[in-house]
C-alpha cells in the first residue's frame, strides 16, 4: 500500500512539474515567435549594410551583434519547442499511469 501511495504521489508530482514546464515553454514560444522574423530580417539587413559600408566599424559591430542575438533567440525558440514536445509526451504518459495508481491505493 505504501508503494502505491508513493507511486501515486510521484505521478502527481511529475504531472505538476510537467504542467509548469509546459507553461514555461509556451510562454517562451509566445514571447519569441512574433518578433523573431523581424529580428532575423534586421540582422540580415544590417549585415548587408555593413558589407556596403566596410569602413564603418560601428555598423559592422552592430550587424555582428544583431546576428548573434538572432541566433540566440532562434536557439531559445528551438529549445522551447523541443521542451514543449518532450514535456507533453511525459505528461501524457504520467496521466495515463495515474488511474492505475489511484486504483492501487
Amino acid at each position: 500500500m505504501d508503494r502505491a501511495i508513493a507511486r501515486r504521489a510521484a505521478l502527481q508530482t511529475t504531472i505538476a512539474t510537467a504542467n509548469e514546464a509546459l507553461a514555461a515553454a509556451r510562454q517562451t514560444i509566445d514571447k519569441l515567435t512574433p518578433g523573431l522574423p523581424a529580428l532575423t530580417t534586421a540582422a540580415e539587413n544590417a549585415r548587408e549594410a555593413a558589407a556596403r559600408l566596410p569602413e564603418d566599424e560601428h555598423l559592422a559591430e552592430t550587424a555582428t551583434r544583431l546576428q548573434e542575438i538572432a541566433a540566440e533567440r532562434t536557439q531559445e525558440l528551438a529549445a522551447a519547442e523541443h521542451a514543449l514536445a518532450a514535456q507533453a509526451s511525459g505528461l501524457q504518459a504520467a496521466k495515463g499511469d495515474l488511474p492505475a495508481a489511484n486504483e492501487a491505493v
